[in-house]
């Protein structure tokens, strides 16, 4: 606002110069050429009044010019290089005093706008260099669900391969052992497709909850046993606590069920064997909340920021760690469709603690 008086009173200064130095010069000019016959006599007086006139009229347009057009010039400049894709002052010396690092006398004028346009600036190359950053990991985590999918992929060939040779005489032993691993390698399979159109409906915000009444506390032990049940995870040592025996809730069991286990695998297959994790649910007056706490290697600071970007799929150990770098990021965008939240703590050789929180009602 400050910006827009300064520029309203500045020009109407400017056009009263024109105007009464126009004025004068018109007059002058009348005078020069028709004289009056009393004033005859002082012809030279007149000239030299005349041109002292036309001297100060055009140094004043070439001050204020050069006051007003310089910093138009520099931010229309800075405009242009921003459309260019540069993101950066231009001339950044010239526009600062040496001695006090203040703005020159004439960019004060354009203060405001000169504050937002390094703004825009700083955000524009923020932007560009996240974007850069987020194209190289989709790079990445497109090799990596490449190599994810043609893993199992290649193991579906194989058996199927083997059973199909005409040249061995294969039993039923060996045949039902060939079907059990390609069945595992298709189930996998699908549970990756299943993230990358999950993600796609979480990311356009289409998908809708189908609520209804469920007992948290069944609900979560059965998602412990089921992942103690896994073959990747014997060598764990999962547990599960609730300080009640019932709790229902009106969720959707199905993604909730996904959200949760997501962060319990996530807690085994980034920590060595004997590992343990520790899931517990309690209930405050307005929420439940329910830990994931493991004694495992934790994480450090970055990775902690980052556990639940998309595409990003941090350090693993031995363990079965294949997926698509989404688990995370469907989790916590899971549990915000019920309104809750999930924070993280965690400290490199000390473990971790999740802890989800969801409201009541």
């Amino acid at each position: 606002m400050r910006f827009i008086i300064r520029l309203v009173l500045i020009f109407l200064f400017l056009f009263t110069v024109i105007l009464i130095g126009g004025s004068m010069v018109l007059a002058m000019t009348v005078e020069f050429f028709i004289p009056s016959a009393s004033g005859s006599a002082n012809t030279t007086a007149d000239i030299i009044i005349l041109l002292g006139m036309l001297i100060l009229f055009m140094g004043s347009l070439l001050f204020f010019a050069w006051f007003i057009g310089r910093p138009i010039y520099y931010i229309v400049l800075w405009i242009f290089q921003l459309a260019q894709g540069c993101y950066e002052e231009p001339f950044k010396r010239n526009m600062y005093s040496r001695e006090s690092g203040t703005l020159k006398q004439p960019y004060k004028l354009y203060e405001e706008m000169i504050v937002q346009l390094r703004t825009l600036t700083e955000t524009l190359a923020r932007n560009e260099r996240e974007r850069i950053a987020m194209d190289k990991m989709k790079e990445e985590w497109i090799s990596g669900i490449s190599h994810d999918l043609k893993t199992p992929l290649t193991y579906i060939t194989g058996y199927s391969e083997m059973m199909l040779l005409p040249k061995y005489q294969w039993s039923e032993e060996d045949k039902t052992e060939f079907l059990k691993q390609i069945n595992q390698k298709g189930l996998h399979m699908q549970a990756l497709i299943q993230d990358l159109n999950l993600s796609l409906q979480l990311n356009g915000q289409r998908l809708p909850l189908h609520v209804e009444p469920v007992n948290m506390v069944e609900l979560i032990r059965r998602i412990v046993a089921d992942v103690v049940n896994a073959p990747w995870a014997s060598e764990y040592l999962l547990s599960f606590h609730a300080d009640i025996d019932l709790l229902e809730m009106a969720v959707d069991p199905q993604f909730l069920q996904r959200a949760l286990r997501n962060l319990i695998v996530n807690a085994i297959i980034h920590n060595p064997n004997g590992t343990n994790v520790t899931v517990s649910l309690r209930q405050s007056p307005t929420q439940i909340i329910i830990m994931i706490e493991d004694n495992g290697i934790g994480m450090d600071k970055e990775t902690v920021d980052r556990l639940f970007d998309r595409y990003y799929r941090g350090t693993t150990t031995d363990a079965n760690s294949e997926g698509t770098g989404l688990g995370m990021a469907i989790a916590l965008q899971l549990i915000a469709a019920h309104h809750g939240e999930i924070d993280v703590a965690s400290r490199k050789g000390e473990g971790t603690s999740v802890r989800i929180r969801i409201p009541l009602s």
